[in-house]
């Protein structure tokens, strides 16, 4: 390989030296040093080797453009030495001009775009969906974790711990301390269909090589992350990171593959719908695995928004009809009975938005009875299990339907309904509120004044004179008044603050900004009861959800910005530490829930990291909620 072209015998004999000693760094993961290696080989004595395998491990780590310079460097060598590579550069050069191609037909431009317009985690989750033919429905509802997206996550870290630069990915890193690389072997071995994978693969990797190496990075720590979380979702429910979760921050399978014996084989050969109940009488545990198989499944039957509204909603009406087990699982929900009431009956009207109990009652329930004699709580059972593990996306799901609904009443002038729907529309809120999360509400129509005698005209206020989105018809002087401001801006700031993780990052983030005016006012941000390792220095756009706060945006736009037209800066200042605290103060049942829930899982992750200081400063986190 080496002895040809006119270059000195020192200078070839150095340069197969350094590649040499590329392979062996190589061969032993050592990347970093491998592509040094071919680099000074290269430098030293130009060939194709040196050229090609620097080009494979640059592939490993999505570097497909980079590679392609190598391969046609190598291409134009092997030419002018001899054509020792031809079909080997022939088929490379093929397949890698395919993932690059958005380098030359403008999609790059566009990828780039719109990775700065929307973030990191939204792209990161587009990608996979398209790459791995999710239904992004799926994403809300924590049924993403399906065996070819659960090889991935696996065949990335084994990549990114091999081939690439650790230093770039910290997430792999602990993911490396947490499953033993004798199980990502063996999750290697169970990939369902390689030549499907191979091809999503290329696809995948073909959006991801056009972005810019920092970018294309951020984008694969999200992916990871996410696609981590649905595996865990899957396994635990959506609930893992409590306090009460079985979870120890890895899946099931490598729990047991750890500690045999921890969790129960989940591997199941079809009987009812698709899964076995061989066992379901005689061994303890059966029925709630076979349940969750079946709910998982059905999860994925009802992958679209109005299949899961009408099945939860018609699976309410018949356990309103039930037995007094039924009638108890439906009142754990809070469903109203405007909002179910004779919904079953509705087969010819809804008939193409029902397969979420065109599976129960094709499948599932014939099979029940069948080999029990009887279905008896399975429908709700199963209804608890969707409802629990995802309410409050059920909840927001609801909401908007309600909403709609009451909106179509009163423009029916069915006012009667119409109060109704507004009733359930404020119990919705409300445990919406308890969860933790934003209401995220459509505008609210004032039933009382449609109710009642027709409204005066509205009184016609300073356009200067809104904040956060609310008209006043003056500036709050009293602290009456601006108590009274809270109660109306806080809900409006919630709405901008549809995700959890919205609602977390906002709490921190704004906090942080707010800290350190006045003695006076972190006095009065203490009553918030953060700790320094909560809040410091906590910027969204820089961390992994890697796009600024919508709340925080909001906040300083519709909130600071009008305030600081009316006031001067240290009563700017004052005001809006008031309604950043009326705020916490308003939703502050779920922001403790939200506070523990964050800080057990970054406890969790300063235990598996050995960074015990920290996990001593998340301890006092949970200590005083």
């Amino acid at each position: 390989m080496f002895g040809l072209g006119k270059r000195s015998a020192e200078n070839k004999e150095q340069g197969e030296k350094l590649f040499k000693l590329g392979m062996k760094a190589a061969v032993e993961f050592r990347s970093n040093e491998a592509i040094n290696y071919y680099s000074q080989s290269i430098a030293a004595s130009p060939n194709p080797s040196p050229y090609m395998n620097r080009a494979n491990l640059l592939g490993k780590r999505v570097r497909h453009y980079e590679a392609l310079q190598d391969l046609l460097q190598a291409q134009k060598l092997d030419r002018a030495q001899g054509k020792q590579f031809g079909p080997i550069l022939d088929f490379e050069i093929a397949r890698t001009s395919v993932m690059t191609s958005s380098y030359t037909n403008g999609l790059r431009e566009k990828l780039i775009a719109d990775l700065k317009e929307k973030g990191p985690q939204y792209v990161a989750q587009r990608l996979l969906s398209v790459s791995f033919n999710i239904p992004e429905i799926r994403w809300d509802y924590g049924v993403v974790a399906e065996p070819m997206i659960e090889f991935h996550f696996f065949n990335e870290l084994d990549n990114i711990i091999k081939f690439d630069d650790l230093a770039l990915y910290p997430e792999v890193a602990e993911f490396a301390e947490m499953y033993p690389a004798k199980f990502i072997d063996l999750k290697l071995e169970q990939c369902p269909d390689l030549d499907a994978y191979q091809q999503q693969e290329v696809v995948l990797h073909g959006f991801l090589c056009s972005y810019p190496q920092d970018q294309m990075v951020r984008l694969r720590r999200s992916m990871l992350y996410q696609i981590h979380e649905q595996l865990l979702t899957r396994d635990f429910g959506a609930l893992h990171m409590s306090l009460t979760s079985e979870c120890n921050g890895i899946i099931k399978e490598a729990e047991e593959f750890i500690s045999p014996g921890s969790h129960k084989a989940l591997e199941l050969p079809p009987l009812i719908g698709g899964f076995d109940a061989s066992d379901l009488l005689t061994e303890d545990g059966k029925f709630d695995l076979l349940l969750d198989q079946i709910t998982q499944h059905l999860m994925k039957v009802i992958a679209k928004e109005n299949h899961v509204y009408r099945y939860i909603m018609e699976e309410a009406d018949l356990l309103a009809k039930g037995s007094d087990f039924d009638k108890s699982i439906l009142a754990a929900t809070g469903i109203t009975p405007i909002e179910y009431q004779g919904e079953s009956d509705k087969f010819d009207e809804y008939s193409d938005s029902r397969p979420g109990a065109d599976y129960l009652n094709g499948d599932i329930i014939p099979d029940f009875e069948a080999l029990i004699g009887n279905a008896d709580k399975v429908r709700g059972l199963l209804l608890a299990k969707i409802y629990g593990a995802h309410e409050k996306a059920m909840c927001r799901l609801r909401l908007k339907y309600a909403q709609r609904y009451r909106d179509v009443c009163i423009a029916e002038g069915d006012l009667q309904y119409a109060q109704e729907w507004s009733d359930a529309i404020s119990s919705i809120e409300a445990r919406l509120i308890v969860l933790g999360g934003s209401t995220k509400a459509a505008k609210q129509d004032d039933l009382d004044e449609v109710l009642g005698s027709p409204p005066a005209a509205p009184a016609v206020h300073d356009p200067a004179l809104t904040i956060g989105g609310i008209s006043i018809s003056k500036k709050p002087e009293t602290e009456e008044e601006l108590l009274q401001l809270v109660q109306r801006v806080a809900p409006e700031i919630a709405k901008r603050l549809p995700m959890e993780q919205d609602f977390y990052w906002f709490l921190i983030e704004q906090y942080d900004r707010m800290r350190g005016k006045s003695e006076y006012l972190d006095e009065l941000l203490d009553h918030v009861g953060l700790h320094p390792i909560e809040y410091q220095d906590m910027r969204s756009e820089e961390s992994y959800v890697g796009k600024p706060n919508p709340g925080v945006a909001f906040f300083r736009d519709e909130v600071v910005g009008p305030l600081s037209g009316m006031y001067d800066e240290d009563r700017v200042d004052y005001v809006s530490t008031v309604l950043f605290t009326g705020f916490c103060q308003v939703y502050a049942p779920g922001i403790a829930a939200l506070r523990e829930k964050y800080a057990t899982h970054y406890h969790n992750n300063c235990v598996s990291q050995g960074s015990f200081n920290s996990a001593d400063r998340w301890v006092e986190v949970l200590d005083s909620l």
